[in-house]
């Protein structure tokens, strides 16, 4: 057959001759594969179907012959960095971006990628796997039968090189944490006391952003965007690694999102605000006063009055009769029907500081809770502080206080908010944001 057609022809699949062509089949679906890379990324989809998209439309070409075909390690390697390559042109995947986060699973903070060479070992160990515990005679033959395929498969059948998704998954996870610098974040955020890590996670699925957008919050977390401090610490270059806009501290991930008193009266408070802007907006809708469907076009006012016996106030100093220092929350609810009233305070501080934040403002405003007590007197008084981690961390606790202020408040849009803000101002400071 060789001799007269050197094409060969397809069973199943797969291009054989008198054997399989292997060199030209590998050829084939490499081809293939890049080609349906390029084809999704052309698409302009959001960052979680862009990845979604690769491990469903592009990846099955090449799995199909994992295990019947035997693939060298360096062919599979080579695979996964053309694929990178081209998500760092389309600034879908920072140049600098860690790779453990890319193909970390999307539930634990990474990008939710597939590689070639997890895809591939998994395959394997699970064909592997299926052909040593199968009863079918046929199957038994396969693994009696010794040829250069079988001994390669096999080998997957037990340690080191078996393997699932689940264990290639921690690995992903392990190798980021073991980072002294792209897994600072990560291993910071994990003993910040009472964080919902899960929450704080959820932005990569629910907050559907643009994957240039998601990649460079996610190239934040890892700490890879090139601030001063990195120049000199890391780069050892001849460089201040003083904020360029301070000049008084390091300049850090953490301290240009969170931290400097250049950008506190205009950045943070445009961040800050959006946020009080929404809380207004839905509270409002709670006691059924017209708003604009849209909350983004919501303009709050100082104060509203509604029934004679509910007012809102919005950024507005409480007159009450005892000197308080702290008496000007960002928003103030009180009911005198019910007997109550809550004090609503934002604040979207370094991630590490959440819970010290948070206390911070309890112990603020209790002087405010009481002298409000005391004068309107009523039942209770509530202080809810409304904390976001500059880069997207959540409490375990700040679900059940938005339901205190609003049962339409929604923590996924504030989070995402919260990080679109942080984006905009890495991208406002830092110039070489994609270099």
């Amino acid at each position: 057959l060789d001799n007269e057609d050197n094409k060969g022809y397809r069973y199943l699949g797969m291009l054989e001759g008198v054997d399989f062509h292997i060199r030209e089949v590998k050829e084939m679906t490499k081809k293939e594969y890049i080609s349906r890379v390029r084809k999704i990324l052309k698409a302009d989809m959001i960052g979680e179907y862009t990845m979604q998209a690769i491990c469903a439309f592009a990846l099955p070409v090449l799995r199909y012959t994992f295990g019947i075909m035997k693939w060298m390690q360096g062919e599979l390697r080579k695979l996964d960095v053309k694929t990178r390559k081209m998500l760092t042109m389309k600034g879908i995947h920072h140049p600098k971006g860690n790779v453990h986060c890319l193909y970390l699973h999307r539930s634990k903070g990474g990008r939710g990628l597939t590689g070639v060479e997890d895809t591939h070992n998994c395959e394997c160990a699970a064909l592997a796997k299926y052909v040593i515990h199968s009863d079918d005679p046929l199957t038994q033959m396969v693994q009696n039968t010794p040829t250069p395929t079988q001994k390669f498969l096999l080998k997957y059948a037990a340690a080191p090189k078996f393997t699932t998704p689940d264990m290639t998954d921690d690995n992903h996870h392990k190798g980021l944490c073991e980072k002294p610098l792209h897994g600072k974040f990560f291993c910071q955020q994990a003993e910040i006391p009472q964080v919902d890590i899960k929450q704080s996670h959820l932005w990569l699925h629910r907050a559907q952003l643009w994957p240039e957008t998601e990649a460079a919050i996610c190239a934040a977390q890892e700490q890879t965007m090139v601030t001063n401090q990195i120049r000199k610490e890391i780069f050892k270059q001849d460089v201040d690694p003083l904020c360029r806009l301070c000049r008084k501290e390091k300049e850090s991930i953490s301290h240009i999102v969170s931290g400097c008193e250049m950008l506190a009266g205009t950045k943070y408070t445009e961040k800050h605000n959006k946020i009080c802007q929404y809380l207004h907006w839905c509270i409002l809708q709670d006691f059924h006063i017209p708003v604009n469907a849209n909350w983004r076009k919501h303009k709050p006012k100082p104060a509203v009055l509604i029934l004679n016996q509910v007012s809102v106030t919005y950024d507005l100093k409480q007159e009450v009769d005892i000197a308080v220092e702290a008496n000007m929350p960002d928003i103030v609810v009180l009911d005198e029907k019910e007997g109550r009233a809550l004090i609503i305070d934002v604040t979207i501080p370094m991630d590490i500081n959440m819970v010290k934040t948070a206390a911070g403002k309890y112990k603020k405003y209790r002087d405010l809770e009481i002298a409000t007590k005391k004068q309107y007197h009523l039942k209770k008084v509530h202080t809810i502080p409304v904390v976001v981690g500059a880069l997207g961390t959540i409490c375990q606790n700040l679900d059940g206080l938005l339901a205190k202020v609003s049962p339409c408040a929604n923590l996924d849009l504030i989070q995402k908010e919260v990080l679109l803000g942080s984006a905009h101002i890495l991208r406002h400071t830092l110039t070489d944001l994609v270099t």
